[in-house]
């Protein structure tokens, strides 16, 4: 078995050095500006490499595939995905609840409620490319998705304003 073993191995060895040297030599190839080496003599190579692996002198085992489907990253599911959409959500319930109160209170006017709200979706669209720009992709989608909700509740709100006029 020991001996039977070690003719594997050592036929595996030359098996490896012939499919170096192809490799080696289509480096030299392109290195040297060969780039468009004729394909045939590589086929013939390639045919002389894989034939003792086709003759059985070699079991070349493919590599293990994994049964299953992966396990699902709870963490990554309701940390980066989730969360970031019900923090907008309740962020964006929370302006608008704000500005409502301070609507009806007389506190902020119209045209004030306006700038604020362009400015808001401003800061929010400045901290989501910010966001991006330290790969936290998720979050940053999620800041400039609220930051089109907001322009759009701004704009629906300067449309009413205009129309009322």
């Amino acid at each position: 078995m020991d001996q039977k073993r070690m003719e594997q191995l050592e036929q595996r060895i030359v098996v490896l050095e012939k499919e170096m040297n192809v490799l080696k030599r289509q480096v030299e190839s392109i290195l040297q500006g060969g780039q468009e080496a004729q394909k045939a003599p590589q086929a013939q190579e390639r045919k002389e490499i894989i034939a003792p692996v086709k003759k059985g002198k070699i079991v070349v085992s493919p590599p293990a595939q994994q049964k299953g489907s992966d396990p699902i990253d709870w963490e990554h599911v309701i940390g980066r995905v989730w969360l970031p959409r019900i923090f907008i959500f309740v962020l964006l319930l929370g302006l608008v609840w704000g500005f409502t109160i301070a609507a009806a209170m007389g506190i902020l006017t119209e045209p004030v409620r306006i700038l604020m709200g362009f400015a808001g979706s401003g800061l929010l669209v400045w901290l989501g490319e910010k966001q991006i720009k330290k790969q936290r992709e998720n979050l940053g989608k999620v800041l400039l998705s609220g930051a089109i909700s907001l322009l759009i509740l701004t704009t629906s709100q300067t449309c009413r304003e205009f129309s009322h006029r």
